[in-house]
């Protein structure tokens, strides 16, 4: 069976009286993050929406945090085997997710999230975001926002939700505890050592 690299879900849509102001999410403290960055940071979502999401998520969570993604990121793997991301600002209209083998070259599946979506993505497989839609003159344009979930059972999920995946990951922590290796300019692979 092939790997599932992503797939939109059946999952219940967020009330748009829960969405939080873009400004409001933004000027909320930093969370720690993986190290991505200025382009990656994390945000805590609000009381109401955990609250909802608790209630209204047919499975158990782990965790709820909101993603503020810009352009920059390169191909990387994820420390989480796999992320479930409601999509509320998508950054564009043709802001892809691609996922390519561990060559960190070979595209091997692509999908656009589209707002107002649930969205399973492997992302302890090698994967990059990218065209966005972005103006120097107006950074709110350009800027994607999630909410991403995980669940607390990933053998019940994946059973519930992707079953036709085969290679399911033991826990949520990454398929891979291998430095990431880092493209160059030109192309180029090289590990944080080199």
């Amino acid at each position: 069976m092939p790997i599932v690299y992503h797939k939109t879900l059946d999952l219940p849509k967020i009330p748009e009286h829960l969405y939080e102001k873009v400004e409001d999410i933004l000027a909320k403290p930093n969370q720690k993050s993986s190290g991505a960055g200025w382009n990656y940071i994390l945000k805590e979502i609000s009381l109401e929406l955990r609250n909802w999401l608790t209630e209204n998520m047919p499975f158990e969570l782990r965790a709820m945090k909101y993603c503020i993604i810009r352009s920059g990121i390169p191909h990387h793997k994820d420390f989480r085997t796999l992320a479930i991301n409601y999509v509320i600002k998508a950054g564009g209209p043709a802001v892809k997710t691609s996922f390519f083998l561990d060559d960190y070259k070979t595209l091997v599946d692509s999908t656009i999230c589209r707002e107002g979506t649930w969205n399973y993505l492997s992302t302890g497989r090698v994967h990059w975001v990218h065209d966005f839609d972005e103006d120097p003159t107006d950074p709110m344009k350009g800027l994607r926002i999630i909410l991403s979930v995980a669940p607390e059972n990933i053998s019940k999920f994946f059973e519930d939700y992707i079953p036709e995946q085969t290679d399911v990951p033991a826990s949520y922590g990454g398929y891979t505890k291998s430095p990431l290796p880092i493209i160059g300019a030109t192309g180029e692979i090289r590990t944080p050592d080199s």
